[in-house]
């Protein structure tokens, strides 16, 4: 089943209501995967289960953007943090594939709550931490496939409509954790590549080399966690240049703009992140 991103599937089984929604996902939703689903629940005692997809990537620009996001929740939110405490700074959730039990969604009051937000999926996720419910994520390997982008300018305007808000809005945020990516995934081949220059440096060739296989091993297992090409771990200088201009450009639509522009129209901040109110 394909589900374009205007669209949003809602099925309803044991009182429980899924969503399922992007730019192109396939979705085995019959009977025996909605079942999964609630028996998922079930076992973890959810009110909110997110499912990650089995992200499909074909082109380059896919290929070396996409697979970040399972850097970011598996290296960034630890699981026990993510589930059993309610700090919104450890709340997380994939827009892809929700699934909700009926009555948490009607006291967080559902999608009418966060209909201004550019990160909908993630307000929602906050929302249900601050309402003492129960909030699980879960591989959705066998279940989802979704393919989000299929080219560069898709991947640069689709990343760039969500990272600033991703950060709060705040631009000094998104600037720091830029710097930090390259220090710890650009900086060290750097160091490796300059050292050429002057072999008799201290610590060269050992520290970088052990600076860059800890950087790509770090990609390799996120990798290979959500089933991406682990070769592609190879290539995380060229992933976090790709980074580094999507940010640009998200910073560049708020200053230009007052917020991210997608499709050809700007999109209104988040009012929630903005001001701080998930609850």
């Amino acid at each position: 089943m394909t589900q374009n991103a205007k669209t949003t599937l809602s099925l309803n089984l044991r009182e429980t209501r899924f969503w399922a929604s992007s730019q192109q996902l396939f979705v085995p939703m019959g009977q025996i995967r909605r079942q999964t689903l609630v028996a998922k629940m079930d076992r973890a005692q959810a009110d909110l289960l997110t499912i990650w997809p089995s992200q499909q990537t074909q082109s380059w620009a896919e290929r070396l953007t996409v697979p970040l996001m399972a850097l970011v929740v598996i290296g960034y939110l630890p699981l026990p943090l993510v589930h059993y405490t309610r700090w919104p700074m450890f709340a997380a959730a994939n827009g892809q594939c929700l699934a909700f039990r009926r009555q948490a969604y009607k006291l967080i009051k559902g999608h009418t709550a966060v209909c201004s937000d550019v990160l909908e999926d993630v307000i929602l996720s906050r929302r249900v931490k601050g309402h003492g419910l129960s909030l699980r994520m879960a591989d959705g390997a066998g279940l989802v496939t979704c393919r989000m982008y299929k080219d560069w300018p898709a991947v640069r305007d689709g990343f760039a409509k969500n990272i600033l808000a991703g950060y709060g809005g705040r631009v000094s945020f998104l600037i720091l954790a830029t710097v930090f990516h390259w220090l710890v995934f650009f900086g060290p081949w750097l160091w490796l590549a300059l050292g050429w220059l002057d072999p008799g440096q201290t610590g060269w060739p050992r520290w970088p080399l052990l600076l860059v296989g800890l950087g790509v091993a770090t990609r390799a297992l996120t990798a290979a966690l959500s089933r991406q090409r682990v070769g592609d771990a190879l290539l995380m200088p060229v992933s976090v240049l790709l980074m580094t201009r999507i940010a640009a450009q998200a910073i560049w639509w708020q200053w230009r703009y007052g917020g991210p522009r997608w499709k050809g129209r700007l999109v209104s901040p988040t009012p929630a992140a903005a001001e701080g109110r998930y609850g």
